[in-house]
């Protein structure tokens, strides 16, 4: 997974996780780049 990948995949998971759990909520997001 290349930078401009990652990228778009964090943008969208981070808005598919904000409208399942509504603008109250607080989303963590943890990564971990262990290989």
């Amino acid at each position: 997974m290349d930078s401009e990948h990652f990228i778009k995949w964090i943008k969208s998971t981070s808005f598919r996780l904000r409208d399942e759990h509504g603008p109250n909520d607080r989303i963590c997001i943890i990564i971990d780049n262990a290989t």
